[in-house]
C-alpha cells in the first residue's frame, strides 16, 4: 500500500509503502434520486453503515468517519465522488474496522 497525499490531485505525494492488513465490501445505493429528494445509503460487508438524505444534510450511521478517513472533507464532497451506485473494497493498512 502506497500512502500518500495530494490523492487525485496534481500534488500527489507518496510518502510510505505498508502492507495490507484487511479488506471491507462497500456498497453505495442511491435509494431514491429526484430534483427534491436524493437519498442514499451505505452498507458495509453486507450490514447497513450509513443513510443519508443529501438534500437536507441528515445523516444517520458513522458517514463522517469513513469520509475523512478515505481522505474527503466533506460529506457532500465524497457523494460528489460517488454520484452513483458503487460497489468496491475498503483497503485497510491499520487495524481499523467499520
Amino acid at each position: 500500500m502506497h500512502m500518500a497525499t495530494g490523492v487525485r490531485t496534481k500534488h500527489y505525494n507518496c510518502f510510505n509503502v505498508v502492507m495490507c492488513k484487511s479488506v471491507q465490501k462497500i456498497k453505495i445505493h442511491y435509494t431514491q434520486q429526484s430534483f427534491f429528494s436524493k437519498k442514499v445509503s451505505v452498507e458495509i460487508n453486507g450490514a447497513y453503515f450509513a443513510f443519508c438524505n443529501l438534500n437536507t444534510g441528515v445523516y444517520e450511521g458513522k458517514i463522517e468517519k469513513l469520509v475523512r478517513n478515505d481522505g474527503f472533507d466533506s460529506v457532500e464532497d465524497f457523494f460528489d465522488w460517488f454520484n452513483k451506485d458503487f460497489e468496491g473494497k475498503i483497503i485497510h493498512w491499520t487495524y481499523l474496522r467499520y
